[in-house]
């Protein structure tokens, strides 16, 4: 598929949240309710959505669908897994490798062969990646149907999401350590309905296309339910496992408001950057804020000015060393990029 530049924009910003969360989670800073219920509703569910965009928007193309089982899984198929084992699993659990043994040292927690398995073979360090390479082999499975209405895998990814909500979780722990193992299985099942609803959205974008005055009037809805949440829009978490129909709809209604800002913004090199690499991205939003929360910690009590350095400096450390990983060790982000300098 062509690159889109909303795309990229909608990655960078949700990208950027996950550094605002992180930062915060990290220093147990305390931030008013409304500006909590206005990110936590898409930020996450966004990127969901968007990678279920483009991949039914490749899996579903008449190219694609219309070879018979044997031709997808010596064509496309076989691509799909070459992808997730090259560009998501490998390349997690590399992370994961270098990320296990500080992480545990900085937060004083025990090393144990257990804890090393589930987080690093176990994709339990990186919830999203792991839930998306879940999600989609789940979906490569319902795609050797090759059924080609894109409602067939909303209807599948509903019957996931109601047997990870509902079946009885002590018969399929395998570590006790993480209900999840392995790799946060439950919300790779809750997140093939985000996907799902990126299918579905790219079938009829045509569609959803909203005038100004229709996006002034998504955002307004949408930022005064943020700033007066109730409960029953909070069934909205993938991470959490807990969807509900109101709370799904809610973070639609998020989801497609950032879209058609993201579709009218002017296009910037540092958002398209972040965009592409998202993942790489990612995988260093956990090591590079916590370090340097802990830097500043040691320098002065957490404020909302130290707070909002931390941030900066965090996203900022993490740009250069993206850009540095993606110029001279690509394989980090793809393993197929082995012997490739600059992007």
């Amino acid at each position: 598929m062509k690159e889109l530049d909303w795309i990229n924009c909608v990655r960078a910003v949700c990208i950027l949240l996950v550094y605002f969360a992180h930062c915060v989670a990290i220093n147990g800073f305390g931030i008013p309710e409304p500006l909590y219920w206005l990110y936590d509703p898409v930020y996450v569910n966004a990127f969901f959505f968007v990678s279920g965009y483009l991949f039914f928007g490749k899996q579903l193309c008449p190219s694609v669908i219309e070879d018979d089982r044997r031709n997808y899984l010596n064509g496309a198929g076989r691509d799909l897994l070459s992808g997730i084992l090259f560009r998501l699993v490998i390349p997690a659990v590399i992370f994961s490798f270098i990320e296990y043994w500080p992480k545990r040292i900085i937060r004083g927690d025990s090393t144990n062969l257990v804890s090393f398995l589930t987080e690093t073979l176990g994709g339990g360090t990186y919830w999203f990646v792991s839930a998306l390479v879940v999600a989609q082999l789940l979906f490569f499975l319902m795609l050797l149907t090759r059924c080609r209405n894109i409602w067939f895998y909303v209807a599948c990814s509903v019957i996931l999401v109601l047997i990870a909500m509902t079946v009885e979780s002590s018969g399929l722990i395998i570590i006790k350590e993480d209900p999840t193992f392995p790799w946060k299985y439950k919300q790779g099942m809750i997140c093939t309905l985000f996907m799902a609803a990126g299918g579905v959205y790219g079938k009829y974008e045509n569609y959803f296309g909203l005038s100004v005055k229709m996006l002034a009037v998504f955002a307004c809805v949408y930022l005064t339910g943020s700033i007066w949440h109730t409960d029953f829009l909070s069934g909205h978490s993938s991470y959490n496992c807990d969807v509900q129909p109101l709370g799904f709809i809610w973070s639609m209604i998020g989801i497609i408001t950032l879209i058609e800002i993201c579709k009218r913004m002017p296009r910037s090199g540092f958002l398209t950057f972040i965009g592409r690499n998202s993942i790489l991205f990612y995988f260093l939003s956990g090591a590079i804020p916590t370090v340097v929360s802990i830097v500043m910690q040691r320098f002065s009590v957490i404020t909302s000015v130290s707070m909002l350095l931390i941030y900066v400096i965090s996203v900022t450390l993490a740009f250069f060393l993206a850009r540095f990983i993606v110029s001279f060790f690509p394989f980090l982000k793809d393993v197929r990029n082995i012997g490739i300098k600059n992007e």
